[in-house]
């Protein structure tokens, strides 16, 4: 497991933007109280994307990647290497 840091949220929104563009179970749409949401159409589960500041904390960095890898989006490697 690596160690993680804030992420700028611009980034961090391009990065999931291309891999959603890749990947056809992957959508990333505008959801309710956070400007993005990305859900999975597999399995039909969804998690916020809090980009409304200027950086994303490295907590919630690990946590959409922990969300990818169950998902079977990407895996560890290709996310750390990305992001």
């Amino acid at each position: 497991m690596g160690h993680y840091a804030n992420v700028k949220s611009k980034k961090f929104i391009r990065f999931l933007k291309a891999l959603a563009n890749k990947n056809p179970d992957l959508e990333l749409s505008g959801g309710g109280r956070h400007p993005y949401k990305l859900a999975c159409i597999h399995n039909g589960e969804s998690i916020p994307i809090p980009s409304g500041h200027a950086e994303i904390n490295k907590h919630i960095v690990k946590d959409i990647k922990d969300y990818l890898v169950e998902w079977g989006i990407c895996s560890e490697e290709y996310f750390d290497n990305s992001v």
